[in-house]
């Protein structure tokens, strides 16, 4: 290896206290590594002893290194031959990888308590965790539960542009007549509930078609999916859903229990970058995974609320029907990139649970005028970085 060094590498650097990478050039010296942003900017050095390896390396995949003690880690492409990445990192850093021979007597032993192990994680995962979860959330203070919602939602808006077919960074919708539409027509869902929820509702301007809640009562609307809805009582069903998730918790419940997996996985696997960690936490606040319980008690909440406010509750049944036909046909050709459809990888909308929403509709009445639709569909020709003021609930 030269003197100055072997590089540069290009890589994906995840610094350890955000989910954002950042594209960045490597080199290998003796001492170990540094890391250079575009342009050459110096970003940070690596000791050669601290060096890990965080999977076994593949032919032809990714090479992952770690930092021992940190949650930081590289993904290098490794080119093989003569420039293979591993021989050079082993090179500097023999200790990056270690290897223990061992007896069949002892790999029969770990096999035994790793299927031991293996059953007790299933038990944990599956009975454990979600009971503890409920419980974590019931007691974790309201103030607390914002400052989750509030980070959460920063990291959304860092993460929305590395997401495929979002080419800007996301930015907040922030047209005062338009928002505050928004907040009377949650106004008019929440309407006497005891106690009152405290929404704190907001609009991102992003491509994809989604919505979500949040601890602490946020609530967020994409434009893609104001865009995607061809009626305001559409738009009512899904913020009602939202709405529901919202008033039993279930985003709290979800952070606490895709949190505590997370640890076990990374635990298990030996992941001790948190790779896995940072992973789930971000497909969490991005994909708002619930169990399918927590999906039928959204749904029933929705239906109550839209009937109590004489609101049409179909317009739900035919946002995930038109979506699912939609995706039936050409699923095929559609690529990730420009997938109008991520709603429905999100909250699933089984046949069973649209049978509910058919049956169980009463409203009748619109969600709100066609002056105040137009409004909400315009709610982005005004955009900020920070979240604007959160509407008022008016008519609650």
């Amino acid at each position: 290896m030269a003197a100055g060094g072997s590089g540069p590498y290009p890589a994906r650097y995840y610094d350890g206290r955000t989910a954002r990478p950042q594209d960045v050039a490597i080199r290998i010296s003796g001492d170990g590594i540094s890391i250079y942003r575009a342009g050459s900017v110096f970003i940070a050095s690596w000791s050669a002893a601290r060096l890990v390896l965080a999977e076994k390396p593949r032919p032809g995949e990714p090479v992952r290194i770690g930092l021992e003690g940190t949650t930081a880690r590289l993904i290098v492409g490794n080119p093989g031959g003569d420039g293979d990445i591993v021989d050079v990192l082993l090179g500097v850093a023999p200790r990056a990888a270690r290897r223990i021979r061992t007896s069949r007597k002892a790999v029969l032993r770990v096999a035994g308590w790793a299927a031991a192990a293996a059953a007790a994680g299933t038990a944990i995962v599956l009975v454990l965790i979600p009971l503890l979860a409920e419980q974590l959330a019931a007691q974790t203070p309201p103030a607390l539960k914002q400052r989750i919602g509030a980070a959460t939602l920063e990291q959304i808006v860092e993460l929305i542009p590395y997401l495929p077919g979002e080419d800007q960074r996301a930015r907040f919708c922030a047209a005062p007549d338009g928002l505050a539409v928004l907040g009377r027509l949650a106004g008019r869902i929440s309407s006497d509930l005891a106690p009152a929820p405290a929404l704190r509702l907001s609009v991102i301007d992003a491509k994809l078609v989604n919505a979500f809640a949040l601890p602490g009562g946020y609530v967020v609307v994409t434009s893609g999916l104001l865009d995607a809805a061809e009626s305001p009582e559409e738009v009512a069903g899904v913020l009602a859903h939202e709405i529901g998730h919202a008033a039993y918790a279930h985003p709290t419940q979800a952070i606490f229990r895709t949190t505590a997996v997370s640890l076990l996985i990374s635990a298990v696997i030996g992941d001790f970058t948190g790779g896995v960690l940072i992973a789930g936490v971000a497909e969490w606040a991005l994909n708002s995974s619930y169990t399918r319980e927590a999906e039928r008690d959204a749904d029933r909440f929705a239906m109550a609320r839209l009937n109590a406010a004489g609101i049409e509750g179909r317009g739900l049944e035919r946002f995930f029907t038109r979506l699912m036909e939609e995706a039936e046909p050409d699923a095929d050709e559609r690529t990730g990139g420009d997938d109008p459809l991520r709603f429905l990888s999100t909250h699933p909308p089984t046949a069973e649970r649209i049978a509910y929403i058919r049956e169980n509709a009463r409203g009748a009445g619109p969600a709100m005028t066609g002056a105040d639709w137009r409004k909400l569909q315009s709610v982005c020709r005004e955009k900020s970085a920070a979240p604007p003021p959160f509407p008022p609930l008016a008519g609650s």
